[in-house]
């Protein structure tokens, strides 16, 4: 079974392990959770295709504390962007907890007639709504 204590000593590690602009991305947590508590984090860094087939990263930061949901959503861009070189936008939320309105999680399986408890999925989507979006 994997660890699950949430530490912020391992979100730090969970952030250097993606690879993706970590001490960037590290600051804009940190500055934002403070002093609190790390209950629960997960790191997602996914790469994409811009329309001209450019590799674009980027990393969301989901950081749970006592009373607050932090999302932290980092950009790279390339030049051209009204910046002669390539640059990162860091967009942090913090939203209280009661402001939560739902959570939903899917889980997509391969062969599900064959499918065997307790294997884990092949993908998660974790849905997170607290009204930011009407």
């Amino acid at each position: 079974m994997r660890e699950t204590r949430a530490t912020a000593g391992g979100l730090r590690t969970a952030i250097e392990r993606s690879g993706y602009y970590p001490d960037l991305v590290a600051d804009a947590v940190e500055s934002a959770i403070g002093d609190e508590p790390v209950v629960a984090y997960v790191v997602h860094h996914e790469a994409t295709f811009d329309p001209a087939m450019e590799v674009r990263r980027h990393v969301t930061v989901l950081v749970l504390s006592a009373s607050r949901l932090l999302v932290c959503h980092t950009d790279e861009h390339p030049p051209g962007e009204g910046m002669a070189q390539p640059h990162a936008s860091t967009t942090t939320e913090a939203v209280k907890l009661e402001r939560v309105q739902s959570v939903a999680v899917t889980r997509v399986v391969p062969d599900p007639a064959s499918y065997v408890p307790g294997v884990p999925p092949t993908e998660v989507v974790l849905t997170i709504g607290w009204g930011a979006i009407a």
